[in-house]
């Protein structure tokens, strides 16, 4: 439906100050909802409290009231400019609450002012505790066990019921503000006397405890038509427990099964149909790390902070289309700013990585508490865009002026084991660099839990790299989908053709089969490229004479298998064929000597030795080779660095390679099971040298 002709005149409120909990991101929201309205020819008047901000620019809005943002100054602005409408949801927690309290007041019904995008009833259901709840019931949406309550006595009481420990959320705060995690019955009357304080309406919800279960949010998109599409997934790298705007965000998601994502995806739509919300909505999930249990942890009828990185994540402007949405427009209307062709209903898809990393005041305040909880305690962040988590992290840490260049943090090197595994278990801002070391010095988590001799002649961090037989059977399924799309993809493999469009065909290939790809990009890269370990597929042109190399890894049902092939376009020269047929004989020597109870340096030696008495370099990388299971690149590694026997069960890659500089070279990449007697080869395409005529 096109745009609603009785719309006017719009009041835009804005975010307030930008404070704790309402940060700077509603700003952008706020700006480009003015924008989208102003270019849609409507009289625009904005309030918001904070002068430092873009949206109170004199040439954003028509008319600007840089005033407090009270029921009062509300509507004597209302009565001074007479519009028709008020847009609520794009100035964060504070619009929705101003405009709450004109519906309660009655003032919207004298004057028959209209509230656009978001009925009152439907901010309620979303923002209500106990109306939140039965609407989840109404859907059969689970929700963690939990209890509104609007006095002290009521809490504690519960909490009991329950058991600690137990969370507290008030109602209707900005950034958890009032709320956290309550370990007994002291903490608990601290936590919820404040929470009640603190929230307009008097109420708190107090729930169990499930700290430790992912946190999975979607950004979706819903129109007066019905239409809704998932405009972004993305997943905090803390737990629940952690206040989102304090956690470190990936998106996409990284570590779902499609299972789980289709899953999640589902319950966020039809969250977001049944509370009738037109435009963007904002849904928190919790997903137990060791089932497909999850919980809905709550629903933000509004532009949320995640809305901003989603909408710098994926190019779609979520503000701006919502506005268009509330003023009448329908998602297949609206022109996605993408493409500039297609329309807005279809979903972006992300074939790269971004990171939101917080920015804390604690290089400020030294001396201030660093824990971290259900309260946000980040005063900014940055966000960073890479190929891989590994390099958007690296880039996220190296901005956000830390005075840092990697995860390497001073003080955690200097500690001991036992100090970081004590750490480890610590909320607080600086628990991503303890993790960091932990990874690098192969501590395991889990000794923490565990009696100190358990850990005598065994080595956990091994351990946890042996596969269950329904582990290795979705492996086997992710590799025989590897080695059909590759498979298919070689009859276009030609001369002309760029890197990027086979890499992207392989990638299509894969997806139709019910698999995806890994969180490393497909690597096609040809020409003097063709053994780079890691290079990204780029537009060059394939051409005669060039070895191109395939390196890909395949996801089923959340775990991966890895494969790497090289072929040459044309006849090979004798040089191609001498190179590749020693690697290949490495590829089968370290398969032969991969024997359970091997090290990673004898294995990773002996193959670097065969190459060495060919008269050529080894062209490893970081080494032969490294484990595959629920990601890329897991424990064990085949290299120099690893003096640890590989058990039985084990799923690594062998992937030796040849480069000659100037030239070009070879790369060969088996995913193989280690067994009783040996390896077991899971990827099954031929090695011999192809030659692409």
């Amino acid at each position: 439906m096109p745009k609603d002709p009785r719309i006017k005149k719009v009041l835009v409120i804005g975010s307030g100050p930008i404070i704790i909990g309402q940060a700077a991101e509603f700003d952008y929201s706020g700006t480009q909802a003015c924008r989208a309205l102003k270019a849609e020819g409507i009289e625009t008047v904005l309030l918001n409290s904070n002068p430092a901000t873009i949206m109170t620019d004199p040439d954003v809005a028509d008319h600007v009231y840089i005033e407090p943002m009270t029921l009062e100054v509300v509507e004597r602005i209302l009565e001074i400019e007479k519009p028709d409408s008020v847009l609520p949801n794009l100035g964060g927690q504070m619009g929705l609450n101003l405009s709450m309290e004109l519906a309660r007041s009655g003032y919207l019904d004298r004057t028959g002012i209209r509230l656009l995008a978001c009925k009152p009833e439907t901010i309620d259901r979303a923002e209500d505790r106990e109306l939140f709840k039965e609407t989840m019931e109404k859907l059969h949406q689970p929700i963690i066990p939990s209890k509104v309550v609007e006095d002290l006595d009521d809490a504690l009481d519960f909490a009991e019921v329950i058991g600690y420990p137990v969370i507290v959320r008030p109602a209707f705060t900005m950034g958890g503000t009032g709320g956290g995690i309550c370990e007994d019955r002291e903490k608990l009357h601290e936590i919820a006397t404040n929470g009640l304080r603190l929230s307009p309406i008097h109420q708190i919800l107090v729930e169990k405890c499930i700290s430790g279960w992912k946190e999975i949010e979607y950004e979706v998109m819903r129109d007066s038509k019905g239409n809704v599409i998932t405009v972004c997934n993305m997943e905090n790298l803390d737990p629940v427990g952690i206040h989102t705007g304090d956690s470190i965000v990936v998106a996409p998601s990284q570590t779902l099964s499609d299972k789980e994502y289709q899953m999640l995806r589902t319950a966020a739509l039809d969250i977001i149909t049944e509370l009738g919300i037109e435009g963007g909505c904002n849904c928190q999930f919790a997903l137990k790390p060791d089932s497909y249990d999850y919980a809905v942890i709550e629903v933000n009828p509004r532009v949320s902070r995640s809305s901003a990185l989603a909408s710098k994540a994926t190019g779609y402007p979520i503000a701006k289309v919502a506005t268009k949405i509330a003023i009448g427009y329908t998602l297949d209307e609206i022109t996605n700013d993408v493409t500039g062709k297609t329309c807005a209903c279809f979903e972006p898809a992300l074939d790269y990585i971004v990171v939101k990393y917080p920015k804390w005041p604690f290089d400020k305040f030294v001396y201030a508490d660093k824990s971290l909880g259900t309260q946000m305690m980040a005063t900014g962040e940055v966000m960073s865009i890479g190929n891989s988590f590994e390099a958007a992290m690296m880039k996220a840490v190296s901005s956000i002026e830390l005075g840092m260049d990697t995860l390497t943090h001073k003080p955690f090197e200097e500690l001991t084991d036992d100090e970081i595994v004590a750490h480890l278990h610590v909320q607080d801002a600086e628990r991503v660099f303890c993790v960091y070391e932990a990874l690098k010095r192969g501590i395991n988590h889990m000794q923490k839990a565990l009696p100190k001799a358990s850990f005598k002649n065994v080595n956990l961090v091994f351990l946890r790299a042996v596969k269950s037989p329904e582990e290795q059977r979705k492996m086997f399924k992710a590799a025989a989908i590897a080695d059909d799309a590759f498979h298919e993809l070689i009859p276009h493999i030609k001369v002309g053709r760029r890197e990027s469009e086979l890499a992207a065909e392989l990638e299509y290939n894969m997806r139709k089969r019910g698999a995806q790809k890994t969180s490393f990009d497909t690597i096609v890269a040809s020409g003097v490229r063709s053994a780079l370990p890691h290079g990204v597929a780029s537009n060059k042109v394939i051409e005669e004479g060039d070895f191109v190399t395939f390196d890909f890894g395949c996801i089923y049902d959340g775990y991966c298998s890895d494969m790497t092939r090289t072929v040459v376009m044309g006849k090979a020269a004798p040089w191609q064929k001498e190179i590749y047929e020693i690697v290949l004989a490495a590829n089968e020597l370290g398969e032969e000597v991969l024997f359970p109870g091997k090290t990673g340096i004898e294995v990773d030696q002996a193959v670097r030795d065969f190459i060495a008495s060919k008269g050529y370099g080894a062209y490893f990388g970081h080494g032969l080779g490294h484990g595959v299971g629920l990601d890329i690149h897991e424990k064990p590694n085949l290299n120099k660095g690893n003096p640890d026997p590989i058990p039985v069960g084990a799923i690594v890659t062998v992937e030796p390679g040849i480069y000659l500089p100037g030239k070009g070279g070879v790369r060969i990449e088996d995913t193989v099971i280690v067994t009783e007697w040996g390896c077991e080869r899971l990827t099954l395409v031929e090695k011999e040298l192809m030659e692409i005529l």
